[in-house]
């Protein structure tokens, strides 16, 4: 009788998760935000190509922006 198949394990969610830069103007805050994050909000905040959504910095409450990946 043949033994059976070992199930090989996989993490859940994705392997490689890439980070985008945002910064403060304002307060100089700066965060790494998660792509799946800057995707939804691109979604939602109706976004065009090109374009990166907008956060909001929790120490001043003024606009985060792009300033790299």
């Amino acid at each position: 009788m043949d033994k059976p198949e070992k199930k090989k394990e996989l993490p859940f969610g994705p392997t490689h998760i890439q980070r985008y830069s945002y910064e403060c103007s304002s307060c100089g805050y700066h965060d790494d935000i998660e792509d799946i994050v800057v995707d939804a909000y691109f979604f939602s905040q109706g976004c065009k190509t090109g374009e990166y959504p907008k956060f909001t910095s929790p120490k001043c409450h003024n606009t985060m922006k792009y300033v790299g990946s």
